[in-house]
């Protein structure tokens, strides 16, 4: 019949409270819940695309830089070329000519020496800024990543907050029900801080609130001995009496022992 009690109070406070309060797990509908991970899903796919775009982006602007230093590049080595079809030419030029001097030969390879050190420095630079821009792109390309993939991170953990469901931060426990049953068998609630669903649970001796005169102020049960109460053990040391009190309680309750002696007198 007890128990009958209890779960009736239940219902009752259930209905009582249906129209105030909303369990976490029902602050969105399963549907609901399903249409925001879904759009949410969909943020990831538009900053996915937007994450490709601008990579491509970069990607082709830094082609068009390659490009062009390749291009540069392929001038320098028609250069050496040419250079070289000239050089053998004027060689040939000064033999036929009988003009082929050590000197003349000397300065002829000199200049020539000169021109093609110009050219593949030039390449050379050329070659370094191929690197170079190649290093940029690669740091361009993974900032944005990162960027975005912060991004990411964000979005996934709402998604996965929303797929695992809230988590409840109750408070308090408070007495329910107010007839004159002790804690051990009166209905306790408490209310989540986050969607005020409530949680009932049925009280145990932990839930007794103990003041100092010893009994509980929510179902007067007698729970400890009253605090001010002064003992002093008998001179042969084989049990304690109480020699005065320090207090105010209207009702005391004297404790068994003290310092491991029964309490006999007063």
């Amino acid at each position: 019949m007890k128990k009958l009690t209890q779960i009736l109070l239940v219902i009752l406070a259930i209905f009582s409270m249906l129209f105030t309060l909303t369990a976490c797990e029902e602050k969105y509908t399963a549907k609901e819940i399903d249409a925001l991970i879904a759009e949410l899903q969909a943020n990831i796919d538009a900053n996915k695309n937007e994450l490709d775009a601008k990579i491509n982006t970069l990607i082709t602007e830094y082609q068009a830089k390659d490009e062009e230093i390749l291009a540069k590049i392929s001038q320098n080595e028609q250069a050496l070329a040419t250079l070289k079809t000239n050089y053998d030419l004027a060689l040939k030029y000064l033999q036929d000519k009988d003009l082929a001097t050590d000197q003349a030969i000397a300065d002829l390879d000199a200049k020539y020496l000169e021109e093609v050190e110009k050219l593949n420095d030039s390449i050379d630079s050329l070659t370094t800024q191929l690197q170079t821009n190649k290093t940029e792109l690669e740091n361009k390309i993974n900032g944005v990543k990162d960027i975005y993939d912060a991004k990411f991170s964000e979005i996934e953990s709402i998604i996965t907050t929303l797929q695992q469901g809230h988590e409840h931060t109750f408070g308090d426990m408070i007495v329910f029900s107010n007839d004159d049953n002790t804690c051990e068998n009166k209905i306790f609630y408490c209310v989540c801080s986050g969607c005020n669903e409530v949680k009932f649970m049925q009280g145990t001796y932990n839930n007794h609130n103990v003041d100092d005169s010893g009994y509980c102020t929510i179902c007067n049960a007698i729970v400890g001995s009253t605090v001010g109460l002064l003992y002093e053990l008998s001179a042969d040391g084989t049990y304690a009496e109480v020699i005065g009190y320090e207090g105010n309680a209207k009702n005391v309750i004297i404790a068994e022992e003290y310092n491991g002696k029964p309490v006999k007198s007063i």
